[in-house]
């Protein structure tokens, strides 16, 4: 029971912290970045860390950023986006890529099954918004995004159809 009390500590303490906007230090929870998911022993099942550069908390692993695009949308009123599997498959690969070669482009090659390919980045580690092309696109109505913290910002990749 003990430990049950503790883990459940270490989860709300876990969460508050990685809810922080690292450039006002106040409470962001519509743009934090990962939801927080606790596994049958109630112990979180991200690796959060401390960011060298911004002294915040994050999660360093590949992290859906379709809420935050979908918040987005709704702020200049655009129909939420419908989360697709296959896509954000395709997302996180081009992301992959992104990150290894450096580049905030469009990696080479293709992003079917997707109609449509947004890249894009943010310097900072609280975005406001998905930088990517097609964002506030009322036509498209799927997509996988995708975001991951890199040195001093976030990156983003979104395929659409």
């Amino acid at each position: 029971m003990r430990n049950q009390k503790s883990a459940l500590l270490l989860a709300a303490i876990t969460f508050s912290l990685a809810a922080m906007n690292c450039n006002t230090g106040k409470a962001d929870y519509e743009t934090s970045f990962f939801t927080l998911e606790l596994d049958p022993l109630l112990r979180p099942s991200r690796q959060v860390e401390r960011c060298e550069h911004c002294g915040g908390f994050h999660t360093r692993e590949i992290t859906s950023a379709l809420a935050l695009l979908n918040a987005q949308r709704k702020r200049g009123g655009v129909a939420p986006l419908k989360h697709a599997a296959d896509l954000e498959k395709v997302a996180r690969k081009r992301l992959e890529m992104m990150v290894e070669s450096g580049n905030n482009g469009h990696p080479p090659g293709s992003f079917a099954p997707g109609k449509y390919e947004g890249v894009g980045w943010v310097t900072g580690h609280t975005p406001k918004k998905v930088s990517a092309c097609y964002s506030m696109d009322p036509n498209v109505r799927e997509a996988g995004a995708v975001m991951v913290h890199v040195k001093h910002g976030v990156k983003f990749v979104v395929v659409y159809r």
